[in-house]
């Protein structure tokens, strides 16, 4: 689900009266886990305390909504 910005000029839905008074807002998007941990194939950095993973570490994927996906340290989840 995305959020698109207000027609009365706020940045979102959710942060406009008269866009609340019309009707249902939608909630914003959370991080969820998606599927189990696995072995990183290549290095990075984990989003959540931004230390790096290198090849064969476990992570784990995060989705945001279908908007964006992570990759995080198993133990940061």
């Amino acid at each position: 689900m995305v959020i698109s910005p207000c027609t009365h000029g706020m940045p979102s839905p959710t942060s406009c009266v008269t866009c609340m008074e019309e009707g249902p807002v939608a909630a914003p998007a959370r991080w969820v886990l998606i599927g189990a941990p696995f072995l990183a194939g290549f290095a990075g950095s984990c989003e959540r305390c931004v230390r790096p993973y290198a090849p064969g570490m476990r992570i784990v994927r995060e989705d945001l909504g279908g908007q964006r996906t992570r990759y995080v340290h198993e133990e940061c989840v």
